[in-house]
């Protein structure tokens, strides 16, 4: 076990299950829309820009306290000079995108 781990595991400890679970999803929001910034995803949250995925503002802010930012988010800003993504649906059951 490295000292990541061990960080993430006590962090888990602070939160509930069903608080894991709502980090757990939106993480995979912040993959599956090519890891926007922290604010860009709870922005797309408020406008009504993702509907029916489940995943709240608060969800964001524990998926960042419990595991850190993304590695994606963070990579990103310093490969790329300009972040441009075309965000698409890859499951349109699990996640609906509004243009």
């Amino acid at each position: 076990m490295n000292a990541f781990e061990g960080t993430v595991r006590d962090n888990l400890k602070l939160y509930t299950k069903r608080e894991i679970e709502g980090a757990d999803a939106a993480l995979e929001i912040f993959k599956r829309l090519d890891y926007p910034s922290q604010n860009s995803l709870v922005r797309m949250i408020r406008g009504g820009v993702l509907t029916n995925c489940g995943v709240t503002e608060k969800n964001v802010e524990r998926a960042v306290l419990i595991c850190g930012k993304p590695i994606g988010a963070i990579k990103d800003k310093h490969t790329h000079n300009h972040y441009t993504c075309q965000y698409t649906c890859f499951d349109e059951t699990w996640l609906s995108v509004v243009h």
